[in-house]
């Protein structure tokens, strides 16, 4: 991807430089603004990936999203009977009420405009009013089944009533809210590079997988919980549905690196390692060269969630020098002086590579730091009711187990 936008960004320029010649020479033509303002709107999404990183907070940007409302505001005024510039418009509109009258006009002009009854159902979507939200995107659908948005809206207005308990008994339609739910975002995924789908998508089938293991290692199997093992056929396509959707994203989205660090936990749950290793090797090149929006607190955690399945995949693969490398790297920033299952690995990567020393070291260090953990916790644990929180202080006692029995072993 870093070959192919820059090209794309160079082609867009020159696609704005023909229409801005096209409008100089016809002013009066609605549909040459109309050109204008697409380019510019292309050549400002390109250049925000391309030379700014995630970063897109810039004075330029402000600048050319005025000047392309303005292109579509003269382009509207010329041709105010056209569904489609009203559409254009809304999505230009940072001002609610201004979108909302702008989608309702270009409804009026053209009952049967699916685009723009998607992204009304987005507008209310974001306002919190999941009835109409619903009503536009099965609006949508019943117009044009391939628009992905629709199907992402209807996924995300689903959730929210879930979330909110709107839907009658939780506890006897969960199952069915999460089938529908899950449809939904398949859906979506198959029919366009959606980002949120793509990663919710993902969070249901690791979620689904996970539990299902968990469940299967409670009725008497024994040793680490191995997620390809519990894999049904149902959850194996889903899993490789939501695949798809985050290459597609990713691809769409290349400095979304929360996306890009869940496509390798997707592609570990896969045993597709060296993929995974792709992908978290992607996060840290593009951390190490660009300022993430994140911010300085949001860009180390991002870096020791990726460092850590990094090292962790390697070592999976039997490329025990350079998970060291990585762990190495990770404890000079200090990023393992609070983990223990990161410890843990460390320590079994040195001595991998025949580090013994070092191993008892860093093993006698993770024991020191499950030691507080536990006896930080215990207490609060006995009230705890929250399955995920449970498997978590779970797998601290069983790293702890492990590394005491190692430890004694050596």
């Amino acid at each position: 991807w870093q070959d192919r936008w820059p090209a794309s960004l160079e082609f867009s320029r020159r696609a704005r430089r023909a229409y801005c010649k096209e409008l100089h020479l016809f002013p009066c033509r609605p549909a040459s603004w109309f050109d204008v303002a697409s380019s510019l709107s292309q050549t400002v999404y390109l250049n925000c990936r391309v030379t700014m990183g995630p970063n897109s907070e810039d004075q330029g940007i402000e600048v050319d999203v005025k000047q392309i409302r303005r292109f579509l505001r003269s382009s509207l005024s010329q041709e105010s009977s056209n569904s489609e510039r009203w559409h254009s418009f809304a999505k230009a509109c940072h001002r609610q009420e201004q979108k909302q009258h702008c989608l309702v006009r270009a409804l009026q002009l053209d009952p049967r405009n699916a685009e723009a009854w998607a992204t009304l159902g987005e507008f209310y979507l974001d306002e919190g009013d999941l009835v109409l939200a619903g009503k536009s995107f099965e609006q949508t659908r019943s117009l044009n089944p391939a628009i992905a948005s629709a199907w992402e809206g209807l996924a995300l207005m689903k959730e929210e009533q879930r979330r909110r308990g709107v839907v009658g008994d939780f506890q006897t339609n969960q199952e069915l809210q999460e089938e529908e739910i899950l449809g939904c975002l398949l859906h979506a995924v198959r029919l366009g590079p959606t980002l949120r789908a793509a990663v919710m998508l993902s969070h249901y089938v690791l979620a689904r997988i996970e539990c299902d293991g968990i469940e299967e290692q409670a009725k008497g199997s024994s040793g680490a919980l191995n997620l390809s093992s519990c894999l049904s056929l149902k959850a194996e396509r889903s899993l490789h549905e939501a695949y798809l959707g985050l290459m597609k994203a990713c691809e769409a989205h290349p400095y979304n690196l929360g996306s890009a660090i869940l496509l390798g936990c997707v592609c570990e749950a896969r045993t597709l390692y060296l993929d995974a290793i792709r992908a978290y090797r992607r996060v840290r090149a593009v951390l190490a060269t660009t300022e993430h929006a994140a911010g300085q607190q949001g860009r180390v955690e991002l870096a020791q969630i990726c460092l850590g399945n990094l090292a962790r995949c390697l070592c999976r693969v039997g490329q025990h020098n350079e998970a060291v490398t990585v762990f190495a790297e990770m404890d000079s920033l200090k990023m393992l002086d609070k983990d223990a299952l990161g410890l843990q690995c460390y320590a079994a990567a040195l001595s991998s590579v025949g580090s013994k020393q070092a191993a008892a070291e860093v093993a006698y260090r993770a024991i020191a730091v499950a030691e507080v953990q536990c006896g930080s916790r215990t207490e609060s644990c006995e009230t705890l009711r929250d399955r995920e929180a449970r498997n978590v202080w779970g797998s601290v006692l069983s790293g702890r187990a492990a590394i005491l029995s190692q430890a004694s072993s050596e």
